[in-house]
């Protein structure tokens, strides 16, 4: 059962400072969820992946300047698992899972508390959780049904046995929740910083993003911070031809055959007045007595627009606040 205090916390002026109010004990779930589809101009819509968790996190200890949060997951779900004996034992796996990190006295993130040692003991725990899973499972389990639990105990040592992986793992939910404790906004001005989209067409791109509190949403119990980004078409276009010409060149057997099939791509773009624009768009909601952000909302959309078509690949990150104890 959610239930969170509703004590007034009163901005004497124009400004709201995010901070933490934890206690040792505090425990807080989190829905998380990430889906990218396709929507094409007559509203067909085409899901490219999906997955989905439970992130909980568990106040282990305090003093007068800081935090330790355990982190814990359950209920994963990828679309890249089709069987149910592949979720049942990833889920497995990752129930297992247990990483703290260490925040100063107003949540702001300083440093991973037990990243080596949680990457040491995940190295001996995965092996023996997946002789005993395919042990117990007995008979349910086929030599190919085998392989695919052996894959999987594979992919997850890869990433939470290693520390660089599971610090990248980890790292988006922890930094997304707490990317604005610690600091003091003004509630009347629109900020702009440097913020980095990520993996368009392959490439980083560093862009001007506005921030703001937005008033006509926030009170005295809840702030709510938004965000908005965008890259141009001029930016966007020689990376999406780059992208395609990388494309071409794989599928056709001959220069002659690819260079026809750019030179095609080329006309039809130019006729067709093709345009491609990226807009990101971010949502933060706190709840000021606690600090404990209850909602994260993430929109990436690639827009490609002609005269004839239209696709917008449509990338979302939420996370909302599931339970409070």
């Amino acid at each position: 059962m959610i239930c969170l205090s509703a004590a007034a916390q009163m901005m004497p002026d124009s400004t709201v400072q995010i901070t933490a109010y934890w206690d040792k004990g505090d425990k807080v779930v989190y829905n998380v969820t990430q889906n990218v589809k396709q929507v094409s101009k007559d509203g067909t819509e085409k899901v490219l992946s999906s997955a989905s968790e439970k992130d909980t996190f568990e106040v282990i200890d305090q003093t007068d300047t800081s935090y330790i949060v355990r982190i814990t997951m359950d209920d994963v779900v990828t679309s890249s698992f089709t069987e149910d004996v592949d979720r049942e034992f990833s889920n497995i796996i990752a129930k297992e899972f247990k990483l703290d990190f260490r925040t100063d006295e107003f949540g702001e993130l300083k440093s991973f508390h037990n990243l080596y040692p949680e990457c040491e003991r995940m190295k001996g725990l995965i092996p023996d959780v997946r002789d005993a899973f395919i042990k117990k499972a007995g008979k349910r389990l086929d030599k190919e049904k085998k392989e695919r639990i052996r894959a999987i105990a594979q992919n997850y040592c890869d990433i939470v046995c290693e520390p660089d992986n599971l610090f990248e793992l980890t790292l988006p939910t922890i930094s997304r929740l707490l990317e604005f404790h610690g600091c003091v906004l003004d509630t009347t001005k629109l900020y702009t910083i440097k913020e980095t989209i990520k993996n368009v067409y392959g490439h980083d791109f560093e862009v001007d993003q506005e921030e703001w509190v937005d008033e006509t949403q926030s009170d005295s119990t809840y702030v709510v911070i938004r965000t908005s980004a965008q890259i141009d078409n001029d930016t966007l276009m020689p990376y999406l031809e780059k992208k395609l010409m990388q494309g071409l060149k794989e599928a056709t057997a001959s220069e002659e055959e690819y260079q026809e099939a750019w030179d095609e791509w080329l006309e039809a773009a130019v006729s067709q007045h093709l345009q491609v624009v990226t807009t990101q768009h971010k949502l933060w909601v706190i709840h000021l007595p606690s600090g404990w952000p209850v909602q994260y909302g993430e929109k990436l959309v690639v827009s490609l627009k002609s005269d004839v078509e239209e696709v917008n690949t449509i990338n979302t990150y939420d996370i909302i606040i599931a339970d409070i104890q």
